[in-house]
């Protein structure tokens, strides 16, 4: 992707505990706490079991003001949209149970402005919505202009 994306994560504090290859059916607790770029945060906690037969894991946490035109490169190429404004706040609750994921992410979109870089009834993110990414996202907003969503 051109430009390169660039997150800068300050300071990153990961901790784990209890984490042992010779008792593989011990669960270690994680968390991790970081800054991302000037005002995003992401924070997780929970417990893992990885040396185990399968893999077993609990996370939960919060993204807190990650800034979307970040991502504008990906959406660019893969949408054929750019991220002109935006910000993500995410509720995060992730299981692993057996090698089966079982996630619920609660999002909220604030602030979105997008930018189309073709005829919108064009682009790629209409093929794939198979209605105008305009109208979609006028869907999905609310009063206040955000969007918020439950995404598995």
């Amino acid at each position: 992707v051109s430009p390169a994306v660039r997150l800068e994560a300050r300071p990153l504090q990961l901790q784990v505990e209890h984490l042992d290859q010779a008792a593989p059916d011990k669960q270690s607790s994680v968390i991790l706490d970081t800054e991302i770029d000037q005002y995003g945060a992401v924070r997780l906690e929970g417990t893992l079991r990885p040396f185990g037969e399968s893999l077993h894991m609990a996370l939960a946490g919060e993204i807190d003001a990650f800034h979307l035109p970040s991502l504008s490169p990906y959406a660019a190429r893969h949408l054929d949209y750019r991220i002109m404004q935006g910000h993500l706040d995410a509720s995060l609750d992730w299981r692993v149970d057996n090698w089966q994921l079982d996630a619920v992410n609660d999002l909220k979109i604030a602030k979105l402005q997008v930018e189309s870089l073709k005829d919108d009834r064009k682009s790629r993110l209409t093929e794939i919505l198979g209605l105008r990414a305009s109208t979609a996202l006028s869907l999905l907003r609310d009063d206040e202009e955000n969007i918020e969503i439950e995404v598995p």
